[in-house]
């Protein structure tokens, strides 16, 4: 698949990022912080995020975002900081 998007409620995300992927999110209700390269940025609804591949990003507060991400985020491209080197499916 060349992409996919969905509706998705955020109660705070975990640091991660992707390798191959590119997210977008738009905020559709709510209001708090996504970090990208170490620096909080706020958002409420309309705004817009661009995650490119690579970037740590994590989120606080509680939003409903459309994500869109291209590709298609797959199970073996979500990775946390601390193990750079392996995903979660095989952790």
């Amino acid at each position: 698949m060349a992409a996919w998007a969905h509706v998705v409620d955020i109660d705070g995300a975990r640091e991660h990022y992707h390798k191959r992927s590119t997210e977008l999110y738009y905020v559709l209700e709510g209001e708090g912080t996504v970090t990208l390269y170490g620096v909080e940025n706020p958002v409420r609804k309309g705004s817009i995020v661009h995650i490119p591949p690579g970037v740590v990003h994590s989120a606080k507060g509680r939003v409903r975002v459309l994500v869109v991400g291209i590709p298609d985020i797959a199970d073996d491209d979500l990775f946390f900081p601390e193990s750079k080197d392996s995903n979660t499916a095989k952790a």
